[in-house]
């Protein structure tokens, strides 16, 4: 081990030795020097000082600290001295214990030395539960409190008895837990944190205690795999790889989200820390992918165990289409069973025209009323056309929306156009005849076909009504790009 050595020129400084009767001529060769605590204090009486010539050898001399903690050795030869401290139990130093000095003329003052030490004091700290069983793994910090300034913060974990160990200088310290995993409650001190006058207990340690009631929880673990389409020949279509990246939602069963993450590589990904009771644990909807199972699941979680829960999708190629409901105005419920047609507006838009002219797409709503027309995703006249979308006329039944509106496709394959309702009214229903919030719009006194340069509101002030109304008994034309209408349109004036 190197030890350090200390010029008696660099530790005392030089002089002419002539400045007055207590200044030593320049040949003097001696050691002024002090022993002080940790925290700056001197250390007092009896600390024993041994100096040992190393070049040349010689014979070692000793001395003892006085009542202020400082000593002196004079009359040194010239060459490298050795300077140790003897320590006391449980003393430790803080700088070296032991240094060289080098001794040479040419000084009018002695060297200076100084050696620092402390005293650690040995503390432990247990932890246990409200059942006393000790508590593994807990991380404790211990902080020096206001007026301990000659320390810093230092942290230790408990092992399998519960206890972590300091070794602390003295003086006032703060003592804080915090729990490797699951939540808890402090028991004692209910504060979670403590505070302690550490000061030395003649090498026994010094125990204190913090005690919690934990509070056990538990976790879901989400899988999302793919099903691997059928070999051409048929056969068995193989194992499910794990779906990387797809959003998993932990909710309550208020529909209030807990938390949510990303399925890894595997297609796994792991919520932790749950407090026990009912979740429901939901996927994400993506374009290009079906379900296989349900979208969501209900787990109740007791502990003890992870609730595994897992998804299964088929891939299925993104399509284009359109999607409306048919309501009836009393009450807004669905009307099943009504003819919904779509007609490209421009001409050799899908589906080809005929002789007849352009072929009409039919469907039918279902039994809440809602109708889907799918188109095709490889034919380059589906992205960004432009269909009329008609309902029907029944006889019995008064229209309350335009019997048609303009619907514009995506220019991307996968997400639905979205029609507005159409609604109607079965004669004899005499409730108003203003149409709820669930549609926005006001009854027909008539329709009106759009010629070219006409505008919605113009059309609207030539029938004398104003542009708000025009615009919510044809709530569909905010559809359409810039809220125009087109020649061709069928609006409806309230």
């Amino acid at each position: 081990m190197l030890i350090p050595m200390v010029s008696a020129a660099y530790a005392s400084g030089e002089g002419d030795g002539a400045a007055g009767s207590n200044v030593r001529p320049r040949n003097v060769l001696c050691v002024d020097g002090s022993v002080i605590n940790f925290d700056e204090t001197a250390m007092g009486k009896g600390w024993k000082i041994t100096a040992t010539p190393i070049d040349p050898e010689g014979a070692a001399i000793q001395t003892e600290t006085d009542s202020d903690g400082e000593f002196s050795f004079d009359n040194l030869t010239v060459g490298l001295w050795e300077f140790a401290i003897t320590l006391g139990d449980g003393w430790d130093s803080i700088t070296p214990d032991k240094f060289t000095v080098m001794m040479d003329y040419g000084h009018d003052k002695c060297a200076v030395i100084r050696f620092k030490i402390k005293r650690p004091v040995p503390v432990t700290v247990l932890k246990i539960d409200d059942n006393h069983v000790p508590l593994a793994d807990w991380v404790i910090k211990a902080s020096p409190a206001y007026g301990n300034w000659f320390a810093s913060p230092i942290t230790a974990t408990t092992d399998v008895n519960g206890e972590a160990q300091f070794l602390l200088t003295e003086g006032k310290w703060e003592f804080t837990e915090k729990a490797p995993k699951d939540t808890y409650v402090p028991v004692m001190p209910s504060s979670g944190k403590q505070e302690l006058d550490v000061e030395w207990n003649d090498g026994q340690p010094i125990m204190i205690r913090f005690k919690n009631r934990l509070t056990f929880q538990g976790c879901i673990e989400a899988y999302k795999l793919d099903v691997p389409p059928p070999p051409a020949g048929g056969g068995d279509p193989g194992a499910s790889w794990g779906l990387p990246g797809w959003k998993i939602t932990v909710k309550r069963t208020n529909g209030s989200v807990v938390t949510s993450g990303y399925t890894d590589s595997m297609g796994y990904v792991k919520f932790k820390n749950l407090p026990l009771g009912p979740y429901i644990v939901e996927e994400e909807a993506r374009i290009g992918w079906s379900p296989v199972t349900p979208t969501s699941f209900t787990v109740n979680l007791v502990g003890g165990t992870c609730e595994p829960v897992t998804f299964y999708n088929e891939q299925s190629p993104p399509g284009f289409c359109i999607e409306g409901r048919k309501i009836d105005h009393n009450g807004n419920i669905g009307i099943p069973g009504w003819k919904i047609t779509a007609t490209p507006i421009y001409k050799g838009g899908y589906p080809n025209e005929t002789t007849d002219g352009a072929t009409k797409i039919e469907v039918f709503t279902d039994g809440q009323g809602k109708f889907r027309i799918d188109l095709p995703g490889n034919d380059y006249r589906i992205p960004g056309a432009a269909y009329k979308v008609c309902e029907e006329e029944k006889t019995g039944w008064l229209p309350h929306t335009a019997l048609c509106q303009t619907v514009y496709v995506p220019y991307k394959a996968g997400a639905c156009a979205k029609a507005w309702d159409f609604v109607n009214q079965q004669v004899g229903h005499w409730e108003s005849i203003t149409i709820g919030p669930a549609s926005g719009s006001s009854s027909c006194e008539t329709s009106y076909t759009v010629q070219a340069g006409d505008s919605l509101c113009g059309i609207g002030a030539a029938y004398g009504v104003s542009c708000g109304a025009m615009f919510a008994a044809n709530p569909w034309v905010y559809n359409n790009p810039n809220h125009y209408v087109y020649a061709g349109q069928s609006v409806c004036i309230p």
